[in-house]
């Protein structure tokens, strides 16, 4: 008889957790470490689609965790977002240098779709030519930010993607 209790004890107790677990609330701030980025442009000048200007027999440019800029900077930007449940979530992008230092930039963003799983963002730069669709998958912690964008030298877009604690 002992066993049969402390068996249905041990299974009501496996039980609570989970549901505990599957009803806790998402989260509302999420901290992002970009782990990868993809990267295509049109070139004006060049008038053809390129990848890595010093490689133009790849389609992408890819960045990774550790790729650096030629002035020090780390290609990939963390992000902190904030308010996710909200209407108009903050999104803040932290640039990282060689040196140590941050530049940092806080956009207000606009739910554009939103399931209890994922809430989709949009925001645009204060030049207006840029453009970020994100989806915020918020049961896995994982983030895709895409970015388009025209410049006065070319029009491309990038995908880069996040994890999330």
């Amino acid at each position: 008889m002992a066993r049969p209790l402390a068996f249905a004890s041990t299974l009501c107790l496996f039980i609570s957790i989970s549901l505990t677990a599957a009803a806790q609330e998402p989260p509302t701030t999420l901290t992002c470490t970009s782990n990868a980025k993809a990267s295509r442009d049109y070139g004006f000048n060049e008038k053809k689609w390129m990848g890595p200007l010093d490689d133009s027999s790849k389609l992408f440019e890819v960045s990774t965790r550790n790729s650096k800029t030629s002035w020090g900077q780390y290609e990939l930007r963390d992000k902190v977002f904030r308010k996710l449940d909200t209407t108009n979530p903050v999104v803040r992008s932290i640039t990282r240098f060689q040196d140590g230092t941050e530049d940092t930039a806080e956009f207000v963003s606009r739910v554009v779709s939103r399931t209890s799983e994922e809430v989709y963002l949009i925001w645009t730069n204060d030049f207006n030519n840029k453009v970020w669709l994100t989806v915020v998958d918020l049961q896995h912690r994982k983030v895709v930010v895409t970015q388009v964008f025209m410049g006065t030298t070319s029009v491309g877009g990038e995908v880069e993607t996040l994890d999330c604690r």
